[in-house]
């Protein structure tokens, strides 16, 4: 049955979640109007946009987004749906473009996702012209940066950025930039993208959770004692899995900080 969002409390107790909370699409349809709907979302880095023209695609929530710099050096981000009939705008992950050009009719928006122009404009009907300046692909309502990272909220309500962070959180990203001697740092070698199969805060909580990688990856560690280095440094790779064999007690000493409005 549809759960409505003024019993959500219901469905928790001391200790204990309801499962719904992990598996019913009513429960997700609305963390995607409460959560991702409302909050800011991490999109990218201003190094992937470094020119006028430059862009990436991403996602918010269900939504394909597209994140571009512009002429004038702002960084814009729209929903990567075209406004006369939905077909997908740009297909490509990232790259440079002069505008986008839906595949389907051939209407073109400029890089701050306004309408430039329209095939056949004039077999439209004859208030196209004066919706023309309303038909540009729909914005994000907010987009901000810090320290290089970009960000993009649904909502034109709220906190900015800065304060929806908070001290810790931007404490956090200045302590990884401010480790760069120029203060400035930059994605290289292109971006992984992996897609988890299962609910958003599973992934999460798995993450921080300490206890299950030397039980759960037990065969993984053993594999990664069997390998010969050849005398070379080992990978990278190597390190992490290897590191999923610390003691019990190594994990209990590592530390998990919860901070404000659901960061950790």
């Amino acid at each position: 049955m549809p759960v409505a969002t003024e019993n959500l409390g219901d469905l928790v107790s001391v200790g204990k979640v309801h499962r719904r909370f992990y598996a019913d699409p009513d429960v997700f349809r609305v963390e995607l109007d409460r959560i991702f709907g409302r909050a800011w979302l991490w999109l990218g880095h201003d190094s992937q946009i470094k020119q006028p023209g430059d862009f990436f695609t991403t996602r918010m929530g269900h939504d394909r987004i597209i994140v571009a710099r512009h002429g004038d050096g702002q960084i814009h981000a729209f929903h990567n749906r075209c406004t006369h009939r939905g077909a997908e705008v740009c297909a490509r992950p990232s790259g440079h473009a002069e505008h986008f050009e839906c595949p389907y009719h051939a209407w073109t928006f400029h890089t701050d996702g306004s309408l430039k122009s329209v095939p056949m404009r004039k077999g439209y009907e004859p208030e196209f012209e004066h919706r023309a300046a309303s038909l540009g692909l729909e914005k994000i309502a907010r987009v901000a940066s810090y320290r290089g990272f970009i960000f993009g909220n649904k909502s034109s309500v709220g906190d900015n950025l800065t304060n929806f962070l908070g001290p810790d959180v931007c404490a956090a990203f200045d302590n990884l930039v401010d480790r760069a001697p120029d203060g400035t740092i930059e994605m290289a070698g292109g971006v992984t993208t992996q897609r988890y199969r299962a609910n958003w805060k599973l992934q999460i909580e798995n993450s921080i959770d300490l206890l299950h990688p030397r039980i759960l990856h037990a065969s993984a560690v053993d594999a990664a004692d069997l390998v010969d280095h050849g005398g070379k440094e080992p990978s990278i790779e190597w390190d992490t899995v290897k590191s999923n064999g610390l003691s019990f007690s190594d994990w209990d000493r590592m530390p998990i900080a919860t901070l404000p409005r659901g960061h950790c």
